[in-house]
């Protein structure tokens, strides 16, 4: 038993040498593998930078060549494009004013054909057509014209002359011979155009139906119902309403401005306070002037002397409603005078409605 323990020892014993052993023979060989592999990669890497090195440096001196080359081409481009500048702009403008000479020349050319007509002649005889000046020639038919100074148009054989002329025609019927001395022909181109450029003054047309359609207008009444009142006091101003805003607050809002009346009736005595809009002419505060239940009783508004407040039973067209109203005028003594109005107006109402 003890042998065989023994036996057992020994083997594992000498296995775990062997693989101890073994072990460290392999991380020497990664070892020396890896320190191989590291002095490769540090060559590879130090041949690589030289070589990026050496190629950067040479794109460089390429790239600074190139572009001195072709600075150096757009600076010769530009220069020859100046010096040849001056060369084509005098070209251009010679050729310019050789067309423009040869335009005016043909245009006084033209001038001189319609203005001198002396020493002229155009002979049309069958299908032939001469120019004639100071000389003979013969036309189809044997047309013989001579003449000393011609200034017209001769056709089928007539002809007219300034001064001595002889015009002498053979046809295959037989000859004619005419003959013109002194015969004067000169047509005058200023009369021929003032002819066609003459302004013609129409007459004015004076009579006739100018009647008018008549338009009968007929005038409607308005009632405002105002017609029965007479104007107590009145003045422009501005009225304004206490109102809730969106949020819930209370906020002024203007009402309108027009013409603000003190009203009395003419029967009753009764008077109302009125305002309409001056332009749509809107009632906006319609009420009676009577001091009861704190209505109608004046205050002056917080910060302006300008702006009396009062609360009223408003009657508009929508119904009538409690609205608390203030208005407003251009100056103190305008508000003062406002005061002393409606007062006036609230105490004769108080015995007519008590």
């Amino acid at each position: 038993m003890a042998e065989t323990l023994d036996s057992v020892v020994n083997s594992v014993t000498g296995t775990a040498e062997k693989m101890k052993k073994d072990m460290v023979d392999t991380f020497k060989s990664a070892l020396e593998k890896s320190d191989k592999a590291t002095e490769n990669l540090a060559e590879k890497v130090k041949e690589t930078f030289t070589l990026v090195s050496d190629k950067t440096k040479n794109f460089s001196e390429n790239f600074t060549f190139d572009v001195s080359q072709s600075a150096r081409k757009v600076a010769d481009s530009v220069t020859e494009s100046f010096d040849k500048m001056p060369e084509k702009v005098i070209d251009t403008f010679n050729y310019v004013s050789d067309g423009a000479q040869d335009f005016f020349d043909k245009m006084k050319l033209n001038v001189n054909e319609l203005l001198d007509t002396s020493g002229t002649v155009t002979g049309t005889t069958g299908a032939n057509s001469t120019n004639l000046t100071k000389g003979t020639s013969t036309g189809v038919g044997g047309t013989k014209v001579t003449s000393n100074q011609t200034s017209t148009t001769g056709t089928m054989g007539s002809t007219t002359t300034v001064g001595p002329s002889t015009v002498t025609e053979d046809t295959a019927k037989g000859a004619t011979t005419t003959t013109n001395t002194n015969t004067t022909g000169t047509v005058d181109m200023k009369n021929e155009t003032s002819k066609e450029t003459e302004y013609v003054e129409e007459e004015e047309v004076v009579e006739g139906d100018w009647k008018a359609p008549k338009v009968e207008v007929k005038e409607i009444k308005v009632e405002t119902g105002e017609e029965d009142e007479d104007v107590f006091w009145s003045q422009r101003s501005k009225l304004y309403r206490w109102s809730t805003d969106t949020d819930g607050s209370g906020v002024w809002k203007e009402r309108g401005l027009g013409e603000s009346k003190l009203l009395r009736h003419r029967e009753t005595g009764k008077i109302r306070f009125l305002l309409r809009q001056e332009k749509t002419f809107k009632v906006v505060a319609n009420h009676y002037v009577w001091q009861t239940n704190n209505m109608c009783k004046l205050t002056p508004n917080v910060g302006s002397d300008k702006i009396w407040v009062w609360t009223a039973q408003n009657t508009l067209e929508d119904g009538n409603k409690v609205e608390q109203l203030a208005l407003k005028f251009p100056n103190v003594e305008q508000a003062q005078l406002f005061k002393n109005k409606f007062d006036e107006a609230a105490e004769l109402n108080s015995k007519l409605f008590n």
